[in-house]
């Protein structure tokens, strides 16, 4: 019995040959997943789940296929806060897997949060990614380990956007707004007085550049009447 999905057809050829054909209208990441897809039908059992299930799993064996747990932890390290859509289309372009099957990748094994992973579909979505992506898989593969972990840090916030030009020339090109700054750490009173001398001072010097910007650009900080003499007196009578 003929079976269809993600592009494919597949059948058995006189109850001998299982037999996949994908469309070349697709785009080559879409029919790599497409028949690992297929083949996970093949190989798993799973006639005891419901046909959505089996359609889930099928999607989770294509994607383990292409990209094993090993690898996705490997390029995007165990635990991550966020990732950059920049990084991404790297590994789109690197391992054949769409981004938003990478994104599904981390998802699942954990390396990104639920929450994170609805933001990152959410933003998706709203460029109007979902049936076109900005990357495209060409198969042909290249160095790209350097550019990868320059986002990667990007992505953290461990260096800012002028870092990432400064190491990889062109890498942080926007395709999903600016990224982020590298933020500024806070520092309480006590760990201030805890750093050398110079230190101390350059810090407090900067403080004091932008305190006088506030004062000057808030009247509300500076337009008060001083007490006179008798109001004072009058006060404490």
């Amino acid at each position: 019995m003929p079976r269809t999905n993600l592009g494919v057809l597949s059948t058995n050829r006189n109850d001998r040959y299982l037999v996949s054909v994908v469309s070349g209208a697709a785009s080559e990441d879409r029919r790599r997943f497409s028949l690992a897809h297929e083949l996970g039908h093949l190989v798993m059992d799973c006639k005891s789940v419901t046909v959505k299930e089996q359609e889930s799993l099928a999607n989770r064996f294509a994607a383990a296929f292409i990209v094993p747990p090993a690898v996705a932890r490997q390029e995007l390290g165990e635990h991550r806060r966020s990732l950059s859509f920049q990084e991404l289309g790297i590994l789109k372009r690197k391992h054949g897997l769409s981004m938003q099957a990478w994104m599904r990748r981390a998802f699942e094994l954990g390396i990104i949060n639920e929450g994170h992973f609805r933001t990152l579909c959410i933003q998706f979505s709203a460029k109007g990614w979902r049936k076109e992506e900005p990357v495209e898989f060409t198969g042909q593969e290249g160095p790209t380990r350097f550019r990868q972990m320059t986002l990667r840090a990007l992505a953290e916030g461990i260096i800012t956007p002028e870092e990432a030009e400064e190491f990889c020339p062109g890498c942080a090109q926007e395709m999903d707004g600016p990224p982020r700054k590298k933020p500024t750490p806070y520092l309480s009173a006590a760990e201030v007085m805890k750093l050398p001398k110079r230190d101390r001072h350059r810090i407090l010097a900067k403080a004091a550049v932008q305190a006088e910007k506030e004062y000057r650009a808030d009247p509300a900080l500076t337009d008060f009447d001083a007490f006179g003499d008798e109001e004072f007196y009058d006060a404490h009578d």
